[in-house]
């Protein structure tokens, strides 16, 4: 039976793919409130979106934690800035002189330059400071608000600092294991301390620390990879795992695990080459919600969910390609230079799974 390791490993494997179904099923969820057409599918106490966004938080734990363990602290801190920031600083400006003065146009609604400057300089930082980009999106239902989704970009980076000194030593990174489980046991400790504190999700250091938890799954299932079976029996175990505690409403609180596991399992057993050369999910998770605002004030979803759906993925598809192949496929070129890498260790060259993310 072959390892988790050894499905993941090549070109071939489909955690793109399993990706952009993420960030569809976001639009798809985001649909509702955006264009006022009722509430958000749940399931399990959380939203559509919100089980998305936290298998993101799964497969960026697994895919990160193997980029660390492969560069050293600068390289590592490289490469994840070449991958968020370049597409996120884009989309700002598309949003702030792109998307803001035509909607304003549409709406009869005033928008100036100084408004969409403001609106780069507030969030350069990648920590969301405002949604609003002047007066405009005054007559939708989600009044001032040009693209919700990128709030997660900035505890994602929080979650990456996590494993600069994880993995920072030699003996951490011959035990993987052991560092990886303290961590995973640890931000669960500290996600049930803040609640029987009363700190809420939507909170800041609860947000972040809820998200942690299944970030650090991520990282937990990469170190045990090469012992991990891969096996459709155990990836439909968990998620029968998830759909029992969420029955009793526990799967927030004990489902990180399961939940990592059921999608790296698909993203190793979906065998795609194409799906490995090209990733349209993060341009699709951050272009979405300002195409679906654009649609509103449209009147799209007039037509029904399905229709607004539906305009709402193509439009975002054109500009994830853009996106892609324009800003972050060039950005990510730079990672091969020699000052952003570090030789691997002797130990662990030529392992399988090894190049991941």
């Amino acid at each position: 039976m072959p390892s988790l390791a050894s499905a993941l490993h090549g070109r071939a494997n489909a955690l793109n793919l399993v990706r952009l179904a993420l960030a569809l099923a976001v639009i798809v969820s985001h649909a509702y409130p955006v264009g006022g057409l009722g509430i958000e599918p749940r399931w399990g106490g959380a939203t559509l979106g919100t089980w998305a966004v936290l298998g993101f938080f799964c497969l960026s734990g697994y895919l990160v934690a193997d980029s660390r363990h492969r560069l050293s602290a600068l390289g590592y801190l490289l490469h994840r800035c070449l991958r968020l920031l370049p597409g996120f600083w884009v989309c700002l400006v598309v949003v702030g002189f792109g998307f803001a003065p035509l909607v304003a146009h549409w709406a009869g609604e005033p928008y100036a330059t100084a408004d969409g400057a403001a609106y780069v300089v507030a969030n350069l930082a990648l920590r969301m400071t405002t949604f609003a980009v002047g007066d405009t999106l005054a007559s939708v239902p989600m009044a001032h608000v040009w693209d919700a989704s990128l709030w997660t970009l900035f505890f994602e980076f929080a979650c990456y600092l996590v494993l600069v000194p994880a993995f920072g030593w030699v003996w951490a990174r011959r035990h993987t294991v052991v560092v990886s489980g303290g961590l995973f046991v640890g931000s669960i400790v500290a996600d049930t301390a803040l609640r029987r504190a009363g700190v809420a999700d939507y909170t800041f250091l609860g947000g972040l620390v809820h998200l942690l938890t299944f970030f650090l799954a991520g990282t937990l299932v990469w170190a045990l990879r090469d012992r991990l079976p891969s096996h459709a029996l155990l990836a439909a175990g968990s998620v029968a795992i998830l759909v029992a505690t969420s029955a009793v409403g526990y799967s927030m609180r004990v489902g990180q695990l399961p939940l990592a596991y059921a999608l790296l399992w698909v993203g190793g057993a979906v065998r795609l080459g194409w799906a490995r050369r090209t990733d349209l999910s993060y341009g699709v998770y951050v272009y979405a919600y300002p195409v679906a605002q654009a649609l509103t004030v449209l009147q799209v979803p007039q037509a029904g969910v399905v229709p607004f759906v539906a305009a709402t993925v193509a439009v975002t598809l054109v500009l994830a390609a853009a996106s892609w192949f324009l800003v972050e496929r060039p950005a990510l070129r730079l990672r091969s230079r020699p000052w952003a890498s570090r030789p691997a260790l002797a130990h662990e060259a030529g392992r399988p799974g090894a190049g991941l993310g």
